[in-house]
């Protein structure tokens, strides 16, 4: 009889979301094999990134609560939940997510192992009282046995899952997770796995939609899940990816399979004990401190320390020493040896890993580099390659500047707080529109008009509106003072363009009213259009596209915008588009529907910014017209 295995669940779930720590505290929950690499899809699927991100999420909770996972119901904060799935959760929905979860079957394993099928993924609803608003929910009896009982199991990551923006991306993790618990990472090892997967594989492992004549487009999973999957798990700490593609000979060169290549890293800080009494750490010389950005518990090089004794009895200070290189080469853009730009934690990527995954964890995975493959650290020996006095010296500069910047950001505290008077105007074709990058945002007129005025034009108009005196040109004049020296001043001549007070006064009112406009992007906008991809056919936009604007959910009472929703697409050459009619949202619906969007990659590449059909800028340029007609009198 296969033993029972419950391995424990690593850091504090809750804590960890509530206190909004998932990166610095990185919790883990176990999973059975089955559940990872062993999933399909029997429903239709419906789910997004964030529906499998809290069925993940669930999961986690009730087998940190409950290990033998003998309740019936669980209990879940709702604001435990949304601070999860990030910044854009909302209540609704939530709940719009649990109803898919519930509608959702799949089944587990294999008949070699343990197969159940047909499998709901949760029973739930939500609880309110005036004291709390909780999920109750109840996980089905073959999740809580496959809980119960491990043979053979790998952990999950919490916080990457969370940060995911494709259902595909979530699925494939669990699979190279499963792989990666496969292999052990030791200082002297290989430290490489390679997962291996034909078209049908990646295909059945996240449940990618066949094209209407049953056949695998391996370009479009390529474009909507392998592009952005080294992204989306940049900030997965067991292990970093590499994908390669291997090509068939002949003809066309047909694809043959596609490698994941983990490089698996050091067990995470955290799986190491290593704690001070309070000012212990300074008593014995350990670490330092450093600017807040930079700055690395003390813990971590005595963890450094004790982890890698066997290997080489190097002792904390060294590991400070060669950290302090590492960081000042990375800074100043100066490679000192040759792993500058070869090494996983040095150079610009050791930034952005201090960037993801915190000064800490960063620190230890680049200890943990260097005694697998010594290059700032000497070879079998407790010394560096290099010096590092010019690194300790760059540290204490650090600090001073970080100082600096605290009494200069405390002394300009009024400042900042001070308005700034000035008149700002804003070419009528982008009115109230901010641009970002991740997002452009198009108004389309509705009506052309053909009135321009360019940046170089408003500026001159602008100062010239807000003279205190009226636009008329002086005449140069001329003081005499008797009995000395006769001098000529010549005033300035102000330029009045043209303009007289009448289409000032015109002008001023645009002005005025490019203040006074609301902020809101859907001010004025009668229509919202999404594009989809030009390789969809008609079944794929039916059955991928449009149920996410069908089953999202429209709150009738909060929101006073009622634009119309729209799908534009494409059926044999010709441009279609589907109309929802007007529905009730604010801009958070609107960014939560594109995001639906880009998790399921049906948004065209070219065209996949979110179009605001308005007609405000028609009053606007009506009155400009007018303005213009008086200048030319």
């Amino acid at each position: 009889m296969t033993k029972s295995i419950q391995p424990a669940t690593r850091g504090n779930i809750i804590e960890a979301v509530s206190t909004r720590s998932l990166t610095k505290i990185a919790p883990e929950s176990p999973r059975p094999l089955e559940m990872l690499d062993a999933v399909e899809i029997t429903s239709a699927d419906i789910l997004t990134a964030d529906d499998a991100a809290l069925h993940e999420l669930l999961i986690s909770a009730a087998y940190e609560a409950d290990k033998d996972m003998s309740s019936d119901f669980t209990s879940l904060p709702v604001s435990t939940a949304l601070k999860f799935l990030g910044d854009h959760a909302r209540r609704d929905a939530l709940k719009v997510s649990m109803r898919r979860l519930m509608s959702t079957t799949v089944s587990y394993g294999s008949k070699k192992t343990r197969r159940f099928e047909n499998v709901p993924l949760l029973f739930s609803w939500l609880e309110s009282t005036e004291k709390e608003n909780i999920i109750k929910y109840s996980l089905p009896e073959p999740i809580r046995i496959l809980m119960r009982e491990m043979p053979a199991y790998a952990y999950l990551e919490l916080a990457p899952i969370s940060q995911m923006k494709s259902k595909y991306s979530v699925r494939l993790y669990r699979v190279l997770a499963a792989a990666a618990a496969r292999e052990k990472w030791t200082p002297n090892g290989g430290n490489r796995v390679t997962v291996s997967a034909t078209l049908e594989d990646l295909f059945a492992w996240t449940g990618f939609a066949l094209d209407k004549d049953g056949s695998m487009s391996f370009g479009k999973f390529r474009q909507r899940v392998l592009s952005d999957l080294d992204k989306e798990l940049s900030t997965v700490r067991r292990f970093g990816l590499r994908i390669e593609e291997i090509r068939k000979e002949g003809r066309g060169r047909p694809l043959e399979r596609v490698d994941f290549h983990l490089n698996l890293r050091a067990p995470s800080h955290h799986m190491t004990r290593a704690t001070f009494e309070p000012g212990e750490h300074k008593q014995r010389g350990v670490g330092g401190v450093d600017a807040s950005d930079y700055r690395v518990n003390s813990n971590i090089w005595i963890k450094a320390q004790n982890n890698f004794w066997s290997i080489q009895k190097r002792p904390h200070d060294v590991y400070f020493a060669a950290w302090q290189v590492a960081l000042s080469e990375a800074l100043d853009e100066a490679p000192v040896s040759p792993g500058y730009t070869r090494r996983e934690f040095r150079g610009h990527r050791l930034l952005n890993a201090i960037s993801t995954l915190g000064a800490d964890e960063a620190a230890f995975k680049f200890c943990a580099e260097e005694v697998e493959n010594p290059d700032i650290l000497e070879h079998n020996s407790p010394a560096l390659t290099v010096d590092h006095e010019d690194a300790e010296s760059a540290r204490k500069a650090r600090i001073e500047a970080s100082r600096n910047d605290q009494t200069s950001n405390t002394a300009s505290i009024s400042e900042r707080k001070s308005p700034k008077m000035g008149v700002p105007f804003t070419n009528p074709a982008s009115l109230g529109v901010q641009s970002a990058p991740a997002e452009q945002v198009s108004f389309i007129e509705e009506e052309a008009l053909d009135i321009d005025i360019s940046d170089i034009d408003v500026e001159l108009l602008t100062e010239l509106i807000s003279s205190d005196d009226a636009p008329v040109a002086k005449k140069p004049k001329v003081e005499t003072v008797i009995d000395e020296s006769v001098e000529a001043e010549q005033e300035e001549i102000e330029d009045d363009f043209g303009v007289d007070d009448t289409a000032a006064q015109f002008l001023s009112e645009i002005i005025a009213d490019v203040e006074e406009a609301p902020r809101s992007k859907l001010d004025g906008v009668k229509e919202i259009i999404w594009t989809a991809d030009s390789e969809l056919d008609e079944e794929e936009v039916k059955d991928q596209v449009l149920p996410i604007l069908a089953s999202y959910y429209y709150d009738e009472y909060e929101h006073t915008h009622r634009p119309k929703l729209t799908i534009r697409w494409w059926n044999n050459g010709t441009v279609v588009e589907t109309t929802f009619g007007k529905k009730p949202v604010n801009e958070r619906d609107i960014e939560e529907i594109t995001k639906r969007l880009n998790d399921e990659r049906v948004l065209d590449e070219v065209l996949s910014e979110v179009e605001y059909i308005t007609v405000l800028t028609n009053h606007i340029q009506s009155r400009m017209k007018t303005a213009q007609t008086y200048t030319d009198m």
